[in-house]
């Protein structure tokens, strides 16, 4: 069963057989999805004059289906055509809607608003973003800091999000239709087994390459934030947050400047989410796979936040790991295939010591065997 990509600018499909490459990027570490596509230019001659048959601008919406199955919407961001003697080739670099909110500066205003979705839908709403909607999958996410919420000048939509998303442990990313979605760590299985086995003399695999890295991480981290009050009595202070990493024995300490004024209890809630992504960094297996599907008699193409049981003997690896990115390519030879990143369970949770457990009791990636 051969896969089917769809792009549509502004409701034109632009041909998959045109195209000399495709990647299509999604990953539960990114606020939104992005896609380059190189091709050529399909030329008619009409009344005696060249006519190229697709119209694309900055402004072109763009819908990218998998299998008949959305994945992205968004906008052309760069487009390029390079003519040549040989023939004339396009580049374009596609990215869901909401990359807009990482370009965009917003109003400076201070918020009352002290749940997440209700703050992240004023400043969408206040900044003109009424048509991105919020896909709260977790529920009511106080947001507990006793300081004014502010949006600083020169502050992008992005950056402030993500600094609550942050302090509330909260992972955003973008969905198929261009919306965010506030989500914690699935339980949900793929329902499929990745492999790397033998049978007598006989190597079973299903995955074309894989790799697997080991980075030294550190046990604690500190952070460190200057309180709001600064009339240098001793209101004025330090605050600090702390997290720990129970899995580790080495005595490696990370000190960070926090960017905003905070508390104690938010400061902790933030250390906690950086230690979980650094624990993502520094133990992850990227798998190459045939296909876009996760089944060959299945559509359904690989996606995020989902978990797959990897099976390695050499490396003595046999657990279920979360999928944190997937890219989809084409192959040289017009073929398709699916590079994924898989890293451990618990790492884009709120609770860590929950996480350290889960971790502990599941194959956790800390070595290889060479």
């Amino acid at each position: 069963m051969t896969d089917l990509v769809k792009i549509l600018v502004n409701g034109t499909d632009i041909g998959f057989n045109t195209f000399e490459t495709f990647q299509l990027t999604q990953s539960l570490s990114s606020f939104y999805n992005t896609c380059t596509v190189t091709g050529v230019v399909r030329q008619l001659i009409i009344d005696g004059k060249k006519r190229a048959l697709v119209e694309v601008n900055n402004e072109s919406e763009v819908q990218i289906y998998i299998n008949d199955i959305l994945q992205l919407t968004g906008y052309i961001w760069s487009a390029t055509v390079n003519e040549t003697s040989d023939g004339i080739s396009y580049s374009l670099d596609i990215a869901s809607k909401t990359k807009d909110l990482e370009e965009s500066n917003g109003l400076p205003k201070t918020y009352k608003q002290r749940t997440l979705e209700n703050l992240v839908r004023a400043v969408l709403d206040g900044n003109g973003f009424t048509d991105i909607k919020i896909d709260n999958q977790i529920g009511n996410i106080p947001i507990t800091t006793k300081e004014d919420i502010v949006f600083e000048v020169g502050e992008t939509i992005l950056n402030f999000i993500g600094r609550y998303a942050s302090q509330t442990q909260t992972t955003i990313i973008t969905n198929a239709k261009g919306n965010l979605v506030f989500l914690n760590e699935s339980d949900e299985s793929s329902g499929v087994e990745l492999y790397s086995l033998a049978n007598g003399n006989t190597i079973l695999n299903n995955v074309k390459n894989s790799t697997f890295s080991t980075i030294r991480r550190a046990k604690k981290l500190k952070l460190f934030a200057e309180s709001d009050v600064n009339d240098f009595t001793k209101n004025s202070v330090l605050q600090t947050g702390e997290a720990i990493d129970e899995l580790l024995s080495n005595n490696i300490q990370l000190i960070q400047q926090a960017t905003t004024q905070s508390n104690n209890a938010t400061l902790n809630d933030i250390a906690k989410y950086i230690m979980n992504r650094k624990r993502a960094e520094s133990g992850k297996i990227p798998i190459t796979v045939e296909g876009f599907r996760r089944k060959r008699d299945d559509k359904m193409p690989w996606g995020i936040n989902t978990l797959v049981r990897y099976q390695n003997e050499l490396q003595k690896i046999d657990s279920e790991f979360l999928i944190t990115e997937v890219v989809f390519h084409k192959d040289e030879g017009g073929g398709t295939i699916t590079d994924l990143v898989l890293c451990n369970r618990g790492t884009f949770t709120k609770d860590i010591k929950s996480a350290t457990r889960r971790i502990a009791k599941s194959q956790q990636i800390d070595k290889i065997y060479i």
